[in-house]
């Protein structure tokens, strides 16, 4: 882990054979119970999204807002980062210093640190699901570091962050306020959250308590985020198979500055 980390860190870490920098251990049980560790799943998942490039439209936008409110900085943070596509894209395009991922998922963080630090070449045998074979390979970039930890409970200091996105992350977490409670606390004074919903909460209070765009904005101006961008709202699509199969998420994004 690169020096800038090791002192923003509160925690201590492992790091995993594959490289990925490890803050907790998830017991045999969390990782049964746990869907994003489930082998096929994500195999099927991460084939359809890079095959389709799902957030392409999503992170059109994102990248239009990083640029108008702030194109530099030292740390990009990414909540929910998944595989770390989204996060290799902003890499390439903007002159960050270093780019932290953030997933609870072990084969996910896996999967992105074999992708987009090492740029090992991986094809998908997926004939079961009807999907024809496929590889992909990009190029490594070693600004790019993976973490197993706690997006309610970062493992970051305070004010260590200059831009923080996440993708469809606010209405998976079991607590939305704790989320925003820690986001403002590693963003840096001034510093930038952009985030992209579709409102999509498996937890009906969660959905009746924060589950519009109002009341979300309200929560962020609780913890003295403010919003600095309008509501942009983008249909995402995801496709589920080479049949044309697909959902459609009508997805809100939202820039939100950390105030000083």
């Amino acid at each position: 882990m690169p020096l800038i980390f090791r002192n923003i860190v509160t925690k201590a870490f492992d790091t995993d054979p594959t490289g990925v920098n490890v803050f907790y251990q998830k017991t045999e049980q969390l990782k049964a119970y746990d869907i994003y560790e489930r082998y096929e799943l994500l195999q099927r998942q991460v084939y359809t999204h890079l095959v389709h490039d799902m957030y392409a439209s999503v992170r059109k936008e994102m990248s239009q807002l990083i640029t108008s409110f702030m194109p530099k900085g030292k740390l990009v943070l990414e909540l929910g980062c998944g595989i770390g596509h989204e996060l290799y894209e902003i890499s390439k395009a903007y002159p960050f210093e270093y780019y932290l991922g953030i997933d609870s998922s072990m084969r996910f963080l896996k999967s992105a640190q074999k992708f987009f630090v090492d740029g090992e070449k991986v094809t998908f045998e997926l004939g079961r699901y009807g999907l024809d074979a496929q590889s992909f390979q990009f190029s490594g970039n070693s600004s790019l570091n993976f973490c197993l930890a706690d997006a309610e409970d970062l493992p970051l200091t305070n004010d260590s962050a200059d831009l923080l996105m996440h993708y469809f992350l606010f209405d998976r977490v079991s607590n939305p306020e704790l989320l925003i409670r820690e986001i403002r606390r590693v963003l840096r004074p001034g510093g930038v959250c952009i985030c992209a919903t579709p409102f999509n909460f498996s937890s009906l209070d969660n959905r009746n308590l924060y589950g519009d765009p109002q009341k979300l904005k309200g929560l962020f101006r609780q913890f003295d985020m403010l919003p600095i961008s309008p509501e942009i709202v983008i249909p995402v699509e995801e496709a589920l198979d080479i049949a044309g199969n697909k959902i459609v998420w009508n997805t809100h994004l939202f820039a939100f500055r950390k105030d000083v």
